[in-house]
């Protein structure tokens, strides 16, 4: 059996098929008349006309649908076409039309159980009718080559109904991809703002106090040009990340650790931490907000003078930040800034801060 005729035998045995579905398969397929009848989807109308051709193989099914059930009745329909691959003469009559009336009060889930039940299809009840009271129905012309097991070859407007599902079906893909692109757009990084809005635990590292000098903090510009880079006898030994955007201020996702990139400074500052600086600004307090930065020519150091706030967009942990010749990556275990030239740099957590060296 073809792959076409598969497909008609499955639109046939459906038992969600649309009832005029089954009557426009009925009247061009005469083969397919057998699972037609054993199809609990059927409407009564439809098995009536059925039970009066005089088929011999849908006389068989109607009796074994009544006597047994929808499910005999489809095997028995699947075990006379095995017997018999010719297909049945086209029907004598046209059929009947589609009950809008049946359908209604049909609902889906009901309609596809085998509840047609009438004892008036036994095999002995029907009766040839005589010839002259029908009219032979018109059947497309065919060549031979193209009559299959159904009578007459898959229709033309079946081809062209599938290669238009295929395109609706295109379309809609080529939609959800580009919708997809979009929310994850909009949702990374690239959109400015932390989509959690949750407080993260930071890592667990030394509870001690970094190292850290008591030099006065330089305050870094806020709105340091994004596109100042080193000049020819400044050379980048100590590089950001390939993927690092290009970021003048930006705060953790925690909330808690808020830095700034400028031309001249890279400076980070913690609002809430365990550690005590050592530097006099602090009073011996870890309850004061404390800044650390790093210059140009300079190591790291800190101190407390500088208030707390926030601002930038959110950088996600694994990600990086630049901003001239600085560089900050974020993680869970807090956030690191350097000199992309001379690798000075430091470390800042809620447990510590401490000066570092690439």
């Amino acid at each position: 059996m073809s792959q076409a005729q598969d497909e008609l035998v499955a639109r046939a045995t459906d038992p969600n098929a649309e009832l005029s579905t089954l009557h426009e398969l009925a009247q061009n397929y005469p083969g397919l008349r057998p699972y037609i009848a054993a199809n609990p989807r059927t409407y009564p109308a439809l098995l009536d006309w059925l039970g009066s051709l005089g088929d011999a193989d849908v006389s068989a099914v109607l009796a074994s649908r009544t006597q047994a059930g929808t499910d005999a009745a489809l095997e028995t329909a699947r075990r006379l076409r095995g017997r018999d691959p010719q297909a049945t003469q086209a029907f004598p009559g046209g059929l009947p039309p589609v009950d809008p009336a049946a359908t209604a009060a049909m609902p889906a889930a009901e309609a596809a159980q085998p509840q047609y039940q009438q004892t008036q299809y036994q095999q002995p009840q029907y009766q040839q009718p005589a010839q002259p009271q029908f009219q032979t129905a018109q059947q497309p012309t065919q060549s031979a080559a193209e009559e299959t097991l159904f009578g007459v070859g898959t229709p033309e407007r079946e081809a062209e109904r599938r290669s238009s599902t295929w395109l609706w079906v295109l379309g809609a893909i080529a939609v959800v991809a580009v919708v997809a692109l979009v929310v994850w757009f909009l949702s990374s990084s690239h959109g400015g703002s932390d989509p959690s809005g949750t407080t993260a635990t930071q890592g667990t590292v030394s509870t001690q106090a970094g190292p850290v000098t008591s030099v006065p903090t330089a305050e870094a510009s806020e709105s340091a040009s994004p596109t100042a880079s080193a000049t020819p006898d400044e050379t980048i030994k100590y590089p950001a990340p390939n993927d690092a955007d290009e970021m003048s201020a930006f705060t953790a996702p925690s909330g808690n650790i808020t830095c700034r990139l400028g031309e001249d400074s890279v400076s980070c500052s913690i609002n809430e931490h365990s550690f005590v600086p050592t530097d006099g600004s602090c009073d011996n307090s870890a309850d004061k907000p404390f800044t650390v930065s790093v210059g140009k020519d300079s190591g790291a150091s800190g101190n407390c003078e500088s208030g707390y706030s926030t601002s930038g967009a959110t950088l996600n942990y694994g990600s990086s930040a630049k901003n001239g010749t600085f560089a900050c990556t974020s993680s869970e275990s807090g956030i690191e800034c350097w000199n992309q030239i001379t690798g000075k740099g430091f470390t800042v957590s809620r447990t510590e801060a401490k000066p570092t060296s690439r």
